[in-house]
């Protein structure tokens, strides 16, 4: 556990304890990392892929390869909106559009959120205010 997740209230604690046990989630560490790497981005909901590193072809002065994370066909973007009016955006495989619903919602925002608390973020961002928030509604966003 992070030091950042120590500090969330013990209410907080629970609502994401709560979230894993209901396994709505399926993939909490949606992060998909190799050797320590980040590799890509997986859906929360199904565990597809949806982002990956791809190779520019262009390398560093030392040799290094330059990567870029990019969007596979799959990936779609949701807009939650909060209680407070405030919005949190995610990504989702499309093959699950049809059956999100409010607890899927729910349970990914405090996912998200508990992948937030693990990143160094102290200057940024008010983890536990963001913890508080509570999803009310959901629209999918057009494709670009």
């Amino acid at each position: 556990m992070s030091n950042r997740r120590a500090r969330f209230r013990e209410d907080q604690r629970q609502k994401i304890q709560r979230a894993r046990r209901r396994s709505r989630v399926r993939k909490w560490d949606y992060i998909v990392r190799q050797g320590g790497i980040r590799r890509g981005v997986a859906c929360k909901v199904s565990g597809q892929l949806i982002r990956t590193l791809i190779d520019t072809g262009e390398r560093t002065e030392d040799g290094y390869a330059i990567a870029v994370e990019e969007e596979l066909p799959n990936y779609r973007e949701i807009e939650i909106t909060m209680t407070d009016g405030s919005k949190h955006i995610t990504g989702v495989d499309d093959e699950i559009l049809g059956r999100l619903n409010m607890g899927h919602i729910e349970d990914m925002y405090v996912s998200d959120v508990d992948r937030l608390a693990d990143a160094d973020n102290d200057d940024l961002l008010d983890i536990e205010a963001l913890m508080d928030r509570v999803p009310k509604s959901f629209r999918i966003i057009p494709r670009r």
